[in-house]
């Protein structure tokens, strides 16, 4: 049997157990991150609500709408062409707001996206 009559094989390594538990706690946080306004998940089903509502608000093609969304010429707000298109940067006060602040950029973005959106398509909501 054993040399030590308290320990079982049943019984898992303490450090193994904790090594479990906080990979567990690291996978569930990189879920809430990817279904946040900063996760993929989130930005690819906003990217098709906004390609559907720029063809349907402006009757062009979706191709025509990606190619807006890309280039950042969707929208006037800055804040919102930055959440789709790489080569557009916020106005400076939204990033110094983002910086002073604990609200993240990609949701500061998110939040323009929805209320450019309902603009777009005369949708009244609480978006702030």
């Amino acid at each position: 049997m054993h040399d030590n009559p308290a320990r079982t094989d049943a019984a898992p390594e303490p450090t193994a157990a904790a090594g479990r538990t906080v990979d567990a706690r690291r996978h569930e946080r990189a879920d809430r991150r990817d279904a946040g306004a900063g996760g993929p998940q989130f930005s690819a089903r906003l990217r098709t609500v906004t390609v559907r509502a720029l063809a349907d608000a402006h009757g062009i093609a979706p191709a025509e709408a990606e190619r807006r969304l890309d280039e950042g010429t969707w929208t006037d707000d800055r804040t919102a062409a930055a959440f789709f298109a790489e080569d557009v940067d916020s106005p400076a006060p939204a990033v110094i707001t983002t910086v002073v602040s604990a609200d993240p950029a990609r949701e500061r973005q998110a939040r323009h996206v929805v209320a450019e959106l309902q603009r777009l398509t005369g949708i009244e909501g609480g978006a702030h």
